[in-house]
């Protein structure tokens, strides 16, 4: 079996929570809906037969990453968190998607080798504050999301440079003419 077969069996799981989400307009499919673009059409060129290039296949790797880390919290959420309950994990998108983020810019901060212990904390102490909210369905609102960003804001380094995961996939699947 190759990546692009483990992929598309790896997909096969999550497709009816991912329809469920598409029928409730799920406002978390922002983070995940163009990386899925994509490699759908990279997997649909390798079943063609078609030449797949390196820039391609990284691109595909890329995602497939990112998606089993996302897919794999969503489904925690889902099932554990809320118990199967799609209205209520959309109730909690704006803490779930700031939560993607979140992980998102933590590795993008250790790839470039930025990451320190003052921001490292900071972003723990942020997840750990999230996860607590979701474990206990408790109460949130936008000004705490605000307050996060002022933190996040206030350790980025200067002149960073980072996009997240579903901005840059985005961008791809514009290039790559998938709509």
């Amino acid at each position: 079996m190759n990546i692009y077969q483990d992929y598309t069996n790896y997909m096969k799981e999550f497709r009816p929570l991912i329809k469920q989400m598409e029928a409730t307009n799920s406002p978390i499919l922002i983070t995940f809906k163009d990386v899925i673009s994509v490699n759908d059409h990279i997997c649909k060129l390798v079943e063609q037969n078609e030449k797949v290039d390196e820039e391609l296949a990284d691109i595909f790797e890329i995602g497939f990453g990112f998606l089993t880390n996302t897919l794999e919290d969503l489904k925690v959420y889902y099932n554990d968190y809320f118990k199967k309950n799609i209205l209520e994990l959309n109730h909690y998108a704006p803490l779930i998607l700031y939560h993607i983020y979140l992980d998102d810019f933590k590795w993008h901060l250790l790839n470039k080798e930025e990451m320190n212990e003052e921001r490292s904390k900071v972003i723990d102490r942020i997840e750990s504050e999230i996860d607590s909210i979701l474990v206990g369905r408790g109460p949130f609102n936008h000004e705490l999301i605000d307050s996060y960003e002022e933190e996040i804001r206030n350790i980025t380094p200067f002149r960073d440079d980072f996009h997240a995961v579903y901005t840059v996939f985005s961008m791809i699947a514009e290039e790559l003419n998938i709509f």
